[in-house]
């Protein structure tokens, strides 16, 4: 899980270069679209990565029945609007502006939860036709939405009443901001899916609070493990790929191993600094991660998506 604020910053790019398009600034805010429809031209505004041709987030939610039906905060499958994904993130109504939590000043603003395909799939996205690619990004989409369901259906994810949040429910309503990246910070094909669950959600009797995210924490590997079972059954069964297991991990068949360490650079330079630190990634998670945010060069250093897959037809 990493500091959400990144997308928060990322909202404000995005509405400068939206003033720049169409003369126009549209509410705060990075993700789901409210009411209608935008145009292609502004929607390249939204785009989570400065520029470099990902797509715009879709929220994933959960809504139950229950005696208090208000409408909802989000629709599912919805384009992430900025106006929404800032308002939830200060724990606010989207609709209303009302504050739906306490505590607004220092209170954390979401969880960021990562969904990494196995670069066997990057490498099939990036060689792809656009068509390949669109059913590689939905069987990616149907995957992430399946370990979220997982976490809530499991009670992996609550919120907290009553007298020092002693009594646990299952939320009501509660939302993610899915955002589907395709490209590593060093211009490799990456598929990967960052769902942001936002850190409020509606009760069943209509009052709201925050996630108590201690089991999720627990249960990350859980989580990936549902998240790759997901993937490789939605490949095989909407796309017809064959997936074969490789460790707790798995890979399609038909693409090489030497392919997909061209396409690893990334993970190259992280080994590689570890190795200097006398590190072993293995077995040393958190160092990792530390010089993985130490070392990564920004995504608007990247050139533009034309140049990256010429460059990765070249390297294939």
């Amino acid at each position: 899980m990493s500091d959400v604020e990144y997308y928060i910053e990322s909202i404000d790019e995005g509405l400068a270069a939206q003033t720049a398009l169409t003369g126009e600034r549209e509410r705060p805010a990075r993700g789901h679209r409210k009411r209608g429809d935008w145009s292609g031209r502004d929607r390249a505004a939204y785009y989570v990565d400065n520029g470099t041709g990902e797509k715009p987030g879709i929220w994933w939610t959960n809504v139950l029945k229950a005696p208090v039906q208000p409408l909802p905060f989000v629709c599912q499958s919805a384009e992430v609007s900025p106006s929404d994904f800032r308002a939830l993130a200060r724990g606010c109504d989207p609709l209303t502006g009302q504050a739906l939590v306490q505590s607004k000043g220092q209170r954390r603003v979401g969880y960021d939860l990562q969904f990494a395909a196995p670069k066997s799939v990057s490498v099939l996205w990036a060689m792809g036709t656009d068509i390949q690619r669109a059913r590689i990004e939905s069987a990616q989409a149907k995957a992430v939405f399946a370990a979220l369901d997982y976490a809530l259906r499991t009670g992996l994810i609550v919120t907290r009443r009553g007298h020092n949040g002693g009594q646990r429910e299952t939320p009501a309503e509660l939302m993610a901001g899915t955002f589907l990246h395709t490209t590593s910070r060093a211009g490799d094909p990456q598929i990967h899916t960052h769902a942001v669950l936002m850190n409020v959600c509606r009760r069943k009797d209509g009052s709201t609070g925050t996630v108590d995210n201690r089991e999720l924490l627990l249960h990350q590997q859980e989580m990936g493990a549902v998240y790759r079972l997901a993937l490789s059954e939605a490949l095989e069964r909407d796309i017809g790929l064959t997936t074969l297991k490789d460790g707790r991990n798995f890979r399609v068949a038909g693409v090489a191993p030497s392919v997909e360490e061209r396409f690893s650079k990334r993970r190259a330079a992280i080994e590689q600094e570890a190795r200097k630190r006398g590190i072993q990634t293995a077995h040393h998670r958190e160092a990792a991660e530390h010089i993985s945010r130490n070392t990564r060069a920004a995504k608007s250093d990247l050139p533009s998506r034309a140049v990256l897959r010429a460059r990765w037809e070249q390297e294939c």
